[in-house]
């Protein structure tokens, strides 16, 4: 599922990385049917996956439809706008298939309100703030409608990344962290809430993790359109920035606490696989690297312990505060 685009741009046959089909397998705990062979457009590395938790209840109801927000509501671009700054920076899109409705979810104040949830959690966590691409003081939030494609066709990381390279969302220095109104695998419904591409070293030197992506119609556990606001931040934004850390390289394959049950993330070995059935057993449960969703971001913390990707004492293992998508808050 997660050929390195590396390698196709130099023209040899795509590849299917291995890690992926670890990651994949760790989703057996489950309530989530087998991911159906697909072929799929390159993409740039290994995916890491946010999951759903499987033991909370799942809600009866559908997701409510986005109550008015309090933050400012942006002008509509389809296209990425000019910089107004300079350096790496991390871009948002609002991606919506050919065959979904548009909820204005980037006009509304609705995405606006939940990225500064998030920017206000992440400070108070690490003291650092993401290098969002801003317009006219808010975030800068990409329009696009698929003429092309239908939900089923953007459920999965390649294709996302494919659809958003064809429109020019692949610039040097840049990020994107999509909503996306489709669910996973073709499965609305799926455990699966988020992906990311976590960044590895090819033969020619290091990938870039460029694109993160959020599954506004995943599964009713993953919570991923119970969208919170500056002081209460909630759900989506656990996915949001478990994707984004994961196109940092986090969480290192060296770290203490690297979670085998699913790569990429943080856990207490078998502890981890008791979670499915008996709830916070591990006390990683509390981490944002943690592969389940589980709570709301107000109760996640940015590494337990300070022992596996941030503010660590080990100098060989990469920290989360080395990344150029950073900067003091």
């Amino acid at each position: 599922m997660t050929p390195d685009s590396d390698r196709r741009e130099k023209g040899s046959a795509p590849m299917r990385s291995r890690l992926c089909v670890t990651v994949l397998a760790s989703a057996v705990l489950l309530p989530a049917s087998p991911l159906p062979a697909r072929v799929a457009s390159p993409a740039p590395a290994a995916v890491a996956l946010t999951l759903a938790d499987p033991s909370a209840p799942v809600r009866s109801e559908p997701a409510d439809t986005p109550v008015p927000s309090p933050c400012p509501s942006g002008t509509r671009a389809t296209g990425d706008r000019a910089d107004v700054r300079g350096g790496s920076l991390v871009h948002v899109v609002y991606l919506v298939p050919k065959n979904k409705a548009d909820e204005s979810l980037d006009r509304n104040g609705i995405l606006e309100c939940s990225l500064r949830a998030q920017q206000e959690w992440f400070g108070q966590q690490t003291g650092l703030r993401w290098r969002f691409d801003t317009y006219e003081g808010l975030i800068d939030i990409t329009y696009v409608k698929s003429n092309n494609l239908n939900a089923a066709d953007l459920d999965n990381a390649d294709e996302i990344s494919a659809e958003l390279r064809r429109r020019g969302f692949d610039r040097d220095g840049k990020r994107y962290l999509t909503y996306v109104a489709s669910g996973p695998a073709g499965l609305t419904g799926s455990a699966i809430c988020g992906s990311a591409y976590y960044p590895e070293r090819t033969g020619t030197g290091p990938v870039d993790g460029k694109y993160a992506q959020v599954y506004l119609d995943s599964g009713p556990s993953c919570r991923a359109r119970d969208f919170g606001r500056p002081g209460a931040p909630s759900y989506s934004e656990v996915i949001a920035q478990q994707e984004l850390m994961h196109n940092d390289g986090i969480v290192p394959l060296v770290a203490p606490h690297q979670c085998a049950v699913v790569l990429y993330h943080v856990c207490t070995a078998t502890l981890s696989w008791l979670h499915a059935v008996a709830g916070d057993v591990d006390p990683e449960s509390v981490d944002i690297m943690f592969p389940y969703v589980g709570r709301p971001l107000g109760q996640k913390v940015v590494d337990v312990g300070h022992d596996d990707y941030f503010a660590h004492p080990n100098p060989m293992v990469r920290r989360l505060e080395e990344s150029d998508y950073l900067e003091p808050a």
